[in-house]
């Protein structure tokens, strides 16, 4: 008895310990994927950034030759490898969005060499602004594959967009079955301490049971050896006297 009474609160303590290390797990893994994916669209939205920037910096350019607009381009040039390199890393267990990205690359790539083509173009104008039909053909082109791309990054942000969603259901009601797990574990406490009590008393009471039992025995012995007539010896297992 003595045994359960120790038991039944130990055994709530380590289930209650381990339910809530379990659901502490997967409460982490599920936030793990929400921070995962807001980093994806971050990094998406890096990377258009860094495109428009692009565009816009090589078409005031072309209108006005000052050089001082290729500032953003330039910094595109820097940026744009290193987002297009975090997402296909965070993105490499996503085969549809995997393929998504390589196709980004290559769209921006593209994007990139015509841009470069058209500052080459205004440089070697000899100073001169470009003449006006050959520029909106340049703008024309660069609207078509910029288009292109943009409704690509659309679709990636989509998916992510959508996955973000349910990956923040599931963080929800991870935190909901963490409450739940709350109360339950709480409910199983007092269950087991009112067991534990209850027990513990009954301990107690068969202790006390005993231990009349034991003196009254105990007593009875005593009176018997004190009025005997005979003499009584009392020897133990060993053989030796005791009484």
């Amino acid at each position: 008895q003595g045994y359960v009474v120790i038991a039944v609160p130990l055994l709530c303590l380590i289930g209650s310990f381990g339910a809530f290390s379990w659901l502490n797990h997967t409460i982490d893994e599920a936030q793990g994927w929400v921070d995962h994916t807001d980093k994806v669209l971050l990094e998406s939205k890096g990377l258009l950034t860094g495109l428009l920037n692009a565009e816009t910096a090589t078409r005031g350019y072309a209108l006005t030759q000052n050089t001082e607009f290729l500032e953003p381009y330039y910094m595109a040039q820097n940026s744009l490898p290193r987002h297009i390199k975090e997402l296909h890393q965070l993105v490499t267990n996503h085969s549809l969005q995997n393929q998504r990205v390589k196709t980004i690359e290559q769209q921006m790539q593209q994007r990139l060499t015509t841009l470069n083509a058209l500052i080459s173009q205004v440089n070697r104008s000899d100073l001169k602004p470009l003449q006006a039909n050959r520029l909106n053909l340049w703008i024309t082109q660069g609207k078509v594959e910029m288009d292109l791309l943009r409704s690509n990054l659309v679709q990636f942000e989509r998916e992510e967009q959508r996955l973000l969603k349910a990956r923040r259901h599931t963080l929800n009601q991870q935190r909901s079955r963490i409450e739940l797990a709350l109360w339950v574990a709480a409910g199983i406490s007092m269950l087991g301490a009112i067991i534990s009590l209850t027990l513990f008393s009954q301990l107690e009471k068969n202790l006390r049971h005993r231990e009349k039992k034991l003196f009254e025995s105990r007593t009875l012995l005593q009176v018997v050896v004190a009025n005997v007539v005979d003499g009584v010896v009392i020897l133990n297992p060993a053989g030796d006297i005791e009484t």
